[in-house]
């Protein structure tokens, strides 16, 4: 039983889908079912409903939406939902049992889910394992503070394995006595959808994707700006696609605006998802991230299975996923070291193999990949090895 922090859901379809994607990729090895709970601010007569659906022959989603607001008074709104959130997930957790109690609870980022898995081991003997995807245990996000400091160690340690996505973040969780058995199991990326898409036509300029949520803490879309300017001083045979949204999204504009480069050498294309966002992948020649920080980008991986190289910074678990064979790495906040590091893959993309890169993509991101990873924890957690007295 999968029991997310973040999945796609009404006002936030796109909201944790890498942990659709996990339940999709542990599912070629298990029997799935999925336990959401989240608020709805359209709801006004009842205080909670459910909606079930069949994702596949071996995944169910089990999603209750219970109401946003009350009173309008944030005091006594709060604990009321809190309540509501664990009413919801409880009743959820009878509904599935009535079929068969599950063998064990995969839960995917700490807060609320936790405790709630911990709850069903305490009083069910039902084990857990754990994966973690939030960045806020890096110092440069700063969100790792607080109470979080004393509950967070005190929850996660409780599951049977610990996932993080990236080795990167092991060492991160470790380093904030964060204790248990760890193993990295990555993110996945769709390697049916995301291929390498043969015969395209030539682009009139050399063409970079930019891919991700335009926050600008984390994914320095500022700094890229200016990485592009100092580039578009040497030459113009090139453009960069913004593909995404965010707060943002005018105030970059407008920068680009400012500096001459809107709509010459710098494009935004607004959200793209699924096959629109394959498209434009396949029609780029490389992938450019310059991120602050970050744990492990799904846009990477997906690049990487269209057979794109990759130009992005030295953080998180990003040189993990890419090498001398997949791309070229700059420090963080560099912009003169980015520029010049842009400027090379303008003229070097061509040598990169993209079926080598889209076969690595295959054997660390690929649904079946990742889900046998998932199947051997799994396995672990519920046939320990036996060993001799």
């Amino acid at each position: 039983m999968f029991l997310p922090r973040w999945y796609p859901e009404k006002e936030s379809p796109l909201n944790g889908i890498f942990t659709q994607r996990h339940a999709i990729a542990a599912s070629e090895y298990a029997d799935i079912v999925i336990l959401y709970a989240a608020s709805d601010s359209t709801l006004k007569s009842n205080f909670y409903y459910k909606e079930e659906k069949q994702l596949s022959d071996k995944v169910r989603e089990v999603i209750y939406y219970y109401k946003k607001e009350f009173t309008g008074i944030k005091l006594f709104d709060v604990p009321f939902k809190l309540f509501l959130y664990f009413l919801c997930m409880y009743k959820g957790y009878k509904d599935i049992c009535k079929e068969r109690q599950p063998d064990l609870c995969h839960v995917s980022v700490m807060k609320r889910t936790v405790i709630f898995a911990w709850f069903l081991k305490k009083i069910f003997g039902i084990k857990f394992v754990y994966t973690e995807h939030w960045g806020g245990y890096h110092p440069a996000d700063g969100n790792y503070t607080g109470l979080k400091k004393i509950l967070y160690p005190l929850f996660i340690s409780k599951a049977e394995w610990i996932m993080p996505v990236t080795q990167n973040l092991i060492n991160v969780m470790k380093e904030n006595h964060i204790h248990g058995r760890y193993t990295q199991i990555s993110n996945v990326a769709d390697t049916h959808l995301f291929r390498i898409k043969e015969n395209v036509v030539k682009n009139e300029k050399i063409t970079a994707i930019h891919i991700s949520n335009f926050d600008n803490h984390s994914k320095n879309i500022t700094g890229l700006i200016e990485v592009i300017k100092l580039v578009s001083q040497k030459r113009n045979d090139f453009k960069l696609n913004f593909v995404g949204h965010g707060d943002g999204d005018e105030y970059f504009k407008q920068l680009a605006r400012q500096n001459d480069l809107l709509d010459k050498s710098i494009f935004f294309l607004g959200p793209k998802y699924g096959s629109e966002l394959y498209e434009e992948l396949s029609n780029s020649d490389f992938l450019v991230i310059f991120s602050n920080y970050e744990n492990q980008p799904c846009v990477i991986a997906e690049a990487m299975a269209c057979g794109k190289p990759i130009l992005a910074t030295t953080v998180g678990g990003i040189p993990e996923m890419v090498s001398e064979e997949t791309g070229i790495l700059s420090p963080p906040k560099d912009i003169q070291k980015m520029a010049d590091n842009f400027y090379l893959m303008l003229e070097g993309y061509k040598k990169y193999d993209k079926y080598k890169i889209r076969a690595i993509a295959e054997d660390n991101y690929s649904y079946s990949k990742v889900g046998f990873k998932f199947y051997e924890v799994y396995m672990n957690c519920l046939i320990p090895i036996k060993t001799n007295a």
